[in-house]
């Protein structure tokens, strides 16, 4: 089992640097080290001239700008605050988690999503604990919203009529993910969603699993679905039980210890890099991980820059007046983020760093590989986030991350 390795909450990303967001001047680091938002903007030049170089490199830039326009603005609401799992580590349910009350009547709903329409919001996301059990909401959504993500364990099979993408997490293999989960899920998980054009299973990589990254993928191919790789990224509660060596509960932290633990090491993320690269060139169809993307997110340190606070300051996903977010009383959130007790500094989630280097593209326009890389990172937001079937992003069939420039025929001189 790996070794805990924990970045100082303090800290800014980086070893050996100090610990206040701006400090630094990362610009001369190279792109897998450097978080988002450790670097000024700087000249778009090296991205205008390859577009003007490049015809199909200017065709994938204007798809990729079509992937940020069509996730926001955001609407994220918890749908209901009741799970069926037990989830080791859950971001959701932490030490100081107190439910707060849910509408029972779905006009509530209804009238709420309609005001959230009416505000200019255009994609919505639905999470909490588990959105699959309150359907009635989700489809009184549908009846606005054409774009927008459900994240679900999979338990459940959601309605037909229901429009969004299918976030489907997985945790491990048919033998860990009991232990992981506290249910074996994953055969269901599986039988729920085969075939279906929109879902996106969602990997939860951890020390536990990553090398059941074959079996898993595999599996995966033989459902028909297609599957991203997010990294577990703990609550500060779980890192403050596991650095205090607490007792385990029968919740939430139910068998982490020193010697076995959720935590990945350096080591662990290098050698699921090194599988994830291999998986991803035989089956680019099903694994749809950028390479470079994988890279930069398994590099050593916080994926983010860090504010005095200890939070990531250029994340996406931050309560803002693009992305608002909003409980289960449909009040909004007074948190830092939808997921307010995962530790920014250990935070590897696709949907916050795909969308966190999305919407920050004045960040990676300074060079050629930073250009190269953020329309990589805009194809994994667009596949995780939209569906495969949304004609007026796409115009065609999507690409897959790790391949786009072969999808567009992009010129070995545009690298």
């Amino acid at each position: 089992m790996s070794a805990i390795s924990l970045i100082s909450r303090s800290a800014a990303p980086g070893s050996g640097r100090a610990d206040a967001f701006g400090a630094f001047d990362y610009a001369g680091d190279s792109l897998h080290d450097r978080p988002i938002g450790g670097a000024p903007a700087l000249s778009v030049r090296a991205r205008s001239e390859a577009l003007a170089n490049d015809p199909a490199l200017r065709e994938a830039y204007a798809t990729a700008r079509r992937v940020r326009r069509a996730i926001r603005p955001v609407m994220t609401v918890e749908v209901t605050a009741t799970c069926n799992l037990f989830c080791e580590g859950c971001c959701y349910f932490h030490d100081d988690f107190e439910a707060k009350p849910e509408p029972e009547d779905v006009g509530e709903w209804r009238a709420f999503f309609q005001s959230q329409w009416d505000d200019g919001k255009r994609y919505a996301i639905f999470h909490g604990a588990e959105p699959a059990l309150k359907q009635d909401r989700l489809m009184a959504a549908g009846e606005l919203f054409e774009r927008g993500i459900i994240y679900t364990n999979g338990t459940l099979r959601l309605h037909d009529s229901i429009p969004f993408v299918r976030n489907v997490s997985i945790w491990g293999d048919e033998d860990s993910t009991e232990k992981v989960r506290g249910g074996n899920t994953y055969r269901k998980a599986l039988r729920n969603f085969e075939n279906d054009p929109r879902a996106r299973f969602s990997i939860i990589v951890s020390a536990q699993n990553y090398r059941q990254l074959p079996d898993i993928v595999a599996d995966l191919v033989a459902a028909g679905v297609s599957a991203t790789i997010s990294y577990f990224s703990p609550s500060y509660s779980y890192l403050d039980k596991l650095s205090a060596e607490a007792p385990n509960d029968n919740r939430f932290y139910r068998f982490s210890r020193s010697d076995d633990h959720m935590m990945m090491s350096q080591e662990d993320f290098e050698q699921a890099d090194a599988i994830i690269a291999e998986l991803t060139s035989k089956h680019p169809k099903t694994l749809l991980q950028g390479l470079d993307y994988n890279k930069w997110l398994t590099a050593p340190g916080s994926r983010y820059a860090l504010d005095e606070d200890g939070f990531a300051a250029e994340c996406a996903v931050r309560h803002r007046s693009a992305h608002e977010l909003y409980g289960t009383d449909l009040k909004p959130i007074e948190a830092k983020c939808a997921l307010a007790d995962t530790d920014c500094a250990h935070c590897r989630i696709v949907p916050a760093s795909t969308t966190s280097v999305l919407h920050n593209a004045r960040l990676y326009a300074g060079s050629m590989e930073d250009f190269l890389f953020w329309i990589e990172t805009a194809f994994q937001a667009g596949r995780f986030f939209l569906r495969d079937d949304d004609a007026e992003v796409w115009r065609g069939a999507p690409p897959p991350p790790a391949a786009w420039r072969e999808h567009f025929g992009v010129g070995a001189d545009a690298g």
